[in-house]
């Protein structure tokens, strides 16, 4: 329930056992290797770095080579995959003969790539042929067949000049030097005027003379027959029978080789496993006999990981404390409730690997405020067994596992919250029964009492802060800042103490006989908080003016303190929303009467469609805000935050988990 204490390592092997102890300390998966650390000067000249680039070049173009193939022959994969994690479990004998036999599969992966390189070769055909449409298209008004550029008495020329000349310049000089003429304009595309021009036989030579003055250059496509609409339909012919030859010779080459996806995807793993232990390679130091590691590992399981090395190797595992100022890799160690806020920390920032574990002291906060936000018992309902009931039936993902146990928590925390004000689906016994039954609340009606709801609300809200206070001197005590903590600590308690005693009577639904006196008493407290806090506040200031004015700037905190509370009036909002919206859909379900086939078929369809959008809009909601109240007016009061995840050497696979037979040094 709290940061891993961390121990740091320094291990020294054989060069000869090199790769078999980074594979053993990947099973294990608790070692994070440390380049960062510093070489004593004496053995500067002796310990280089292990340059293994190559191997890991080779290794990224065999991954990439298989990503490649696996993308192509996954969407022909008829294999039935969990609907919530996509990775199979296989056995270390199996994975051992993939290794084994990588080099016969890495060929049916070549063979593949090959398949698809000479189908590549259909690909430039088409886009060849395409851009032949695409120079065809400025004449496709052109009507005369392009093998035709003369008859008995004229010549027929198509042609292009330049966009910026007058077409009808053009014209006008053309017709009073050559009148057996004529010119069309065909196309404009703003580059080029594309023109066919009818010349009398007699005149070309005249007639090209005066158009090569405007750039005129004639076309012709000598393989072309017919006209350019007859060219372009042949050749779109042409395009969809390549098209439909490269995906029936793709399809066959991937359908004739997809039983081989299970074994690519076990290599694929292989890989990545292999280049998780090469690049680990080259954090190390080391000379032609022996290597050096530098690294950190749990405390408690730095005894039992020795004795599974040394008891195999030869070897030095020395292991000692970490420095006082020293940083070290964090790791969280939960369980139940804790555990599953742990995601919710790990958006905002790891704890500093000196401060205390949030997450004990933040998962009730963060799954009351959730179920108060929600606050609809029949959705809470239906979120708790959702999420328990996947729990129980499917294998999960870590990460997922924790999410849906948050779920949990919440769905409970909701139905909880949900009956005490009396919202099972909003009003829906209410509506069905036109008001003969309802579910009455255990405690009372936030719609009916707003203000009771704001009350409290605002209760928990101070509650949450004193709590985060109370952590933040918990931290200094265990820091041994003992006059910090009441300083900075119990000094607060008495100034946000009083300035509550002082507003309590304009509290909505306070009732004023039950806290007479406490306003005065408020007030004293106000005073000698607001003392105590000028006097100590500046203490780190040099100069007694510096001093004093820091302790005066510090009293602004109370402001943000009130800022704060209000803040907590959102769990009164999001808390009615979700009853109020539920209630209306209910109302709208039912406004055709609930006495007739029609009427019950328009409430069943309303009440299914809304209650998901409201329960869906409102469990959002619910998660953000209640994240939200965490990050800022609870880690504001105490979190350092800025830890660096722990990250140790182990299998990382993206298709498959391995099955492990080491034990679990962690937990045991």
């Amino acid at each position: 329930m709290s940061v891993v204490e961390m121990s740091k390592l320094t291990f020294i092997g054989l060069q000869e056992d090199k790769l078999a102890i980074t594979e053993e300390l990947m099973k294990i998966g608790l070692i994070e290797v440390d380049e960062s650390y510093e070489i004593p000067g004496e053995m500067e000249g002796l310990l280089k770095s292990i340059n293994n680039t190559e191997e890991i070049i080779e290794i990224d173009r065999n991954l990439e080579k298989l990503e490649t193939v696996l993308s192509k022959l996954s969407a022909y994969d008829k294999r039935k995959k969990s609907l919530f994690s996509s990775r199979r479990t296989v056995t270390a004998k199996e994975y051992e003969d993939i290794r084994n036999r990588s080099s016969s599969l890495m060929r049916v992966v070549d063979f593949i790539l090959e398949a698809e390189k000479s189908n590549s070769q259909y690909s430039s055909e088409i886009n060849r042929l395409r851009n032949s449409i695409n120079n065809l298209l400025p004449w496709r008004e052109l009507g005369i067949p392009w093998e035709v550029d003369r008859t008995k008495h004229t010549c027929i020329i198509k042609g292009v000049m330049p966009s910026e000349n007058d077409f009808d310049e053009v014209r006008r000089i053309l017709y009073a030097s050559v009148k057996e003429s004529c010119i069309e304009l065909l196309h404009d595309d703003g580059e080029q005027k594309y023109m066919l021009l009818i010349i009398h036989a007699d005149f070309e030579s005249k007639a090209l003379e005066i158009m090569k003055k405007f750039n005129f250059s004639r076309v012709t496509y000598k393989e072309l027959t017919g006209t350019t609409a007859d060219n372009i339909n042949r050749i779109n012919v042409k395009i969809k029978e390549l098209e439909l030859k490269q995906q029936q010779e793709a399809r066959k080459v991937i359908v004739d080789h997809v039983r081989y996806i299970s074994e690519l995807e076990m290599l694929y793993d292989s890989f990545r496993i292999i280049k998780e232990r090469e690049e680990a390679i080259k954090k190390l130091r080391g000379t032609s006999r022996i290597f050096i590691l530098r690294g950190w590992l749990p405390s408690k399981a730095a005894e039992k990981v020795k004795t599974a090395i040394t008891s195999t190797y030869t070897c030095i595992f020395e292991l000692e404390k970490p420095g006082e100022d020293e940083q070290f890799p964090v790791l969280l160690d939960n369980k139940g409730l804790a555990e599953s806020v742990e995601m919710v920390t790990e958006m905002y920032s790891l704890p500093d690997p000196r401060e205390i574990d949030p997450n004990a002291v933040m998962a009730p906060f963060f799954v009351l405020f959730f179920g108060l936000m929600l606050s609809d018992a029949g959705y809470g309902l239906i979120l708790a067994l959702s999420s328990g009931f996947i729990l129980w039936k499917f294998r999960l993902e870590k990460s997922q596992k924790k999410f849906l146990k948050l779920m949990f928590y919440c769905g409970l925390a909701t139905v909880f919250w949900g009956s005490l004000f009396g919202s099972w689906f909003g009003n829906l016994v209410y509506t069905v029964s036109y008001g003969k039954y309802s579910i009455n609340p255990l405690w009372f009606d936030p719609v009916a009492e707003p203000e009771k709801l704001l009350t409290w609300s605002l209760a928990f809200g101070v509650v949450h802060i004193y709590v985060g206070i109370a952590v933040k001197a918990a931290n200094l005590i265990r820091q041994k800042k003992y006059v910090d903590a009441v300083f900075d600590a119990l000094f607060w308690y008495i100034l946000f103490t009083g300035a509550i005693f002082s507003v309590l009577s304009y509290v909505p639904g306070i009732n004023t006989e039950n806290i007479e006196g406490l306003g005065e008493i408020g007030k004293y407290l106000l005073i000698v908080g607001a003392v105590l806090l000028i006097l100590t506040q500046g203490r780190s200031k040099k100069n007694p003016v510096s001093k004093f004015f820091s302790g005066i700037g510090s009293l602004y905190d109370l402001v943000s303190f009130m800022s704060d509370v209000l803040s907590y009036s959102r769990l009164l909002a999001l808390g009615l929303a979700t009853s109020v919206i539920g209630s209306i859909i209910n109302q709208m379900g039912a406004m055709m009467g609930l006495n007739n086939l029609f009427g019950i078929f328009v409430f069943a369809l309303v009440f299914v469609f809304g209650h998901v959008f409201n329960f869906l809009i409102n469990a959002l909601g619910a998660y953000v805000h209640s994240s939200r109240l965490q990050y800022i007016e609870f880690f504001g009061k105490f979190y350092k935050g800025g830890g660096k995840a722990f990250t140790p050497l182990k299998i990382n696979t993206k298709y498959t988990i391995i099955e492990n037979d080491k034990e679990d040094y962690l937990n045991e």
